[in-house]
C-alpha cells in the first residue's frame, strides 16, 4: 500500500513538473467549429533578454494544421496569436506547439548558442461534420428598404436617350447622304429610250452570242434591252419585275402588249426551262425588237438620214 502511494505522489510531482513548464494559452473559437473552420489560439511567453523566440512553423499532427502565426510585444511578452484549422470530426486532440528559444553564452573565446524549446498544452477540440437543423432552417428575409430616385438618377438615363438619338440621326444622315451624292454623281444618260435600247441591241448583235451557243446569256441580254426600253419610254420598272409582274402592270389596251408579253416569255423558256430553241425564232424576235424599237424614232431624223445618203 506504501509501494503504491509512493509511486502516485512520484507520478503527480513528474505531471506538475511538466505542466508547470507548459505555456499558457487561450483558445479564441466560435461555438461551433466544422471541417476547415480556422479559430485561434492565443500564447503568451515573457520576455527574457539575449534571447530570440522563434515562431513555429507547423502542428505535430496530421489532422490539424498551422494556418497563419502572428505576434506582438505587449509589456515585456510576447504574445502570440496562432490561427489553426482541424480537418477531421469528433473529438480531435490538438498535440502541444512548440516555440525554439535560442540564446548566447558569454566569457568564451567562440560564442555558442543555445536552444531550448517551450511547449503550449495540448488540448482537444469537437468538430461537427455538418450544420445543425437550427441553422439550415430557412427564417425570413428582411424585407427591401426603400430607395428614393433623386434627380440625377432620372436625368442620366434622358441624356443618355437624346444622346443616342442624336447619334443615331448623324449615322443615319450621313448614309443617306452618302446614297444620294452616289445617284447624284452617277451620269445620267438623257437620250431617247429607243437609242439606248438600239445601242444595247447592236452591241448584243456584235457579241455573235448565237453562233458561240450561248443560249442563255444571249436570251437575257435580248430580254434586258426590252425590259430596259419599256422603263425609259413607259415609266414601267421592268427592270425589277418577273414577266407576271409586268404583265399586270401593263394596260390590256397597251400597243403589241401581246407580242411583248411572248417574247419575255420566249426569253424566260430559255433562261429558266433550259429550253434551247430554234435558231431562225431566236434571229425573228430579235429582228421584230429591232423592228418595234426603231417605230420610236422621230420622223425627221429617218428623213434626214436619208437624204445624207443621197449625198453621199
Amino acid at each position: 500500500m506504501r509501494k503504491e502511494i509512493i509511486i502516485t505522489l512520484i507520478f503527480q510531482s513528474i505531471m506538475s513538473f511538466l505542466l508547470s513548464n507548459s505555456l499558457p494559452i487561450k483558445l479564441i473559437k466560435p461555438d461551433s467549429l466544422f471541417i476547415g473552420t480556422r479559430f485561434k489560439l492565443e500564447v503568451k511567453i515573457p520576455k527574457e533578454e539575449n534571447f530570440v523566440i522563434q515562431s513555429p512553423k507547423r502542428v505535430d499532427s496530421e489532422k490539424v494544421d498551422l494556418i497563419k502565426s502572428e505576434f506582438k510585444l505587449e509589456k515585456n511578452v510576447y504574445k502570440y496569436l496562432l490561427t489553426l484549422a482541424v480537418f477531421d470530426t469528433g473529438k480531435v486532440d490538438v498535440p502541444s506547439i512548440y516555440f525554439y528559444q535560442t540564446s548566447e553564452k558569454e566569457g568564451s573565446s567562440t560564442n555558442k548558442s543555445k536552444i531550448d524549446s517551450l511547449k503550449t498544452q495540448s488540448f482537444s477540440v469537437f468538430v461537427l461534420n455538418s450544420l445543425t437543423l437550427e441553422d439550415s432552417t430557412l427564417k425570413d428575409i428582411k424585407p427591401p428598404l426603400p430607395y428614393y430616385l433623386k434627380l440625377k438618377d432620372y436625368l442620366f438615363p434622358i441624356f443618355l436617350i437624346i444622346i443616342l438619338n442624336i447619334l443615331y440621326m448623324v449615322i443615319t444622315g450621313l448614309i443617306q447622304k452618302r446614297k444620294l451624292s452616289k445617284i447624284y454623281n452617277e451620269p445620267v444618260d438623257n437620250r431617247p429610250a429607243w437609242q439606248i435600247a438600239m445601242e444595247m441591241l447592236v452591241l448584243l448583235q456584235k457579241q455573235k452570242l448565237l453562233e458561240k451557243n450561248d443560249w442563255i446569256e444571249y436570251h437575257y441580254q435580248l430580254s434586258l434591252v426590252i425590259r430596259l426600253f419599256l422603263e425609259k419610254q413607259f415609266g414601267v420598272k421592268a427592270v425589277e419585275m418577273t414577266t407576271a409582274e409586268i404583265r399586270d402592270s401593263i394596260d390590256p389596251f397597251f400597243q403589241k402588249r401581246k407580242e411583248l408579253l411572248e417574247l419575255l416569255s420566249f426569253c424566260d423558256m430559255i433562261k429558266f426551262a433550259k429550253y434551247i430553241p430554234p435558231l431562225t425564232r431566236s434571229q425573228f424576235y430579235e429582228k421584230w425588237l429591232e423592228t418595234y424599237i426603231l417605230e420610236f424614232k422621230p420622223i425627221s431624223l429617218e428623213t434626214s438620214e436619208s437624204e445624207g445618203d443621197k449625198h453621199d
